[in-house]
């Protein structure tokens, strides 16, 4: 009788397909609880009250005080040694500079917001703060933003600035000092033009410009293609008419959000957007064959119309 090479070849194969699956679906299994430990984990170490923190002061990894109202902070926040992100918006009876003379002493503190605290002064020990890369100042519209942006340069590790809501109608030059920014976010104000200061930001990949009505987009788009280093781009909300020429020299671009405008006409400088891999226009009143078009300009990017 003659053998049949193939059943066992077969049978091989469909035994290596199955303990693939098998794998496949083991793998998963620990992605997911992975996941899902990293999640209990986090919610373990979240707490909202400075009481109950104190309790377990090496267990806090983050901390919101949001609206506690106070007026200093206790002696033993210093035994916070594990904190990587603290809130501490709508405290505006705190003493700033004792409260950034405490924070610099904890190693590995990351996050930190001081926003909505009727700021008007940034105290300059917030180069104290070494280890903080992400900072918010939102809706603190009497700081005094020239000295602020100086005293912010001097943070060693700040990459992500937060200014929404902070009542800018233009922005100072000191700005341009942030040599370091790979983020910022300026939501929410009544801009009119951008600063060629701006351009200065020579690591900046993320600029957040979304609710700025009165800004000129002509004006900055002007300026922002001059900052070769950008790949994100969120202009949503700001009354914009038409797509600006300029666009087309922003080559790096990979998230571009130009929601919620008043654009009617696609045109051809979507086609230099190489890089571009989501690309909102919704809620513009567009052309009929705008979806058309951006399908032949940008094939491998993500449309949202």
């Amino acid at each position: 009788m003659k053998q049949n090479f193939y059943t066992p070849v077969k049978s091989l194969g469909v035994l290596l397909l199955t303990v693939g699956f098998l794998g496949a679906c083991s793998t998963e299994k620990a992605n997911q609880k992975e996941k899902k430990d990293v999640k209990i984990e986090r919610e373990e170490n979240r707490f909202t009250s400075l009481d109950e923190a104190l309790k377990k002061p090496a267990r806090v990894k983050e901390l919101n005080l949001r609206g506690s109202n106070l007026s200093k902070l206790p002696e033993e926040f210093v035994q916070f040694k594990n904190l990587q992100r603290l809130y501490l918006e709508g405290n505006p009876n705190l003493d700033w500079a004792a409260v950034l003379n405490t924070l610099a002493t904890l190693p590995d503190l990351q996050e930190v917001s001081l926003a909505e605290n009727n700021l008007k002064i940034l105290p300059e020990n917030i180069d104290k703060l070494a280890h903080v890369t992400t900072l918010w100042l939102d809706n603190n519209p009497e700081l005094d933003w020239a000295k602020a942006f100086t005293a912010l340069a001097k943070m060693p590790a700040l990459r992500d600035l937060s200014l929404n809501e902070a009542g800018f109608k233009a922005l100072p030059d000191e700005i341009g000092q942030l040599k370091n920014l790979k983020r910022l976010s300026l939501n929410f104000n009544p801009l009119k033009n951008l600063p060629e200061a701006l351009t200065g930001l020579e690591k900046l990949e993320i600029i957040e410009l979304s609710n700025n009505k009165e800004l000129s987009a002509i004006q900055a788009f002007g300026i922002l293609a001059k900052v070769r280093t950008l790949k994100n781009v969120l202009f949503s909300q700001n009354m914009m008419m038409a797509v600006p020429a300029d666009l087309a020299k922003m080559e790096n671009l990979e998230i571009l959000w130009l929601d919620g405008n008043q654009i009617e006409q696609i045109p051809d400088v979507f086609t230099s957007l190489k890089k571009l891999k989501t690309l909102r226009l919704d809620g513009n009143p567009l052309e009929i064959q705008a979806e058309e078009k951006l399908k032949a300009m940008l094939p491998n990017t993500q449309l949202t119309l």
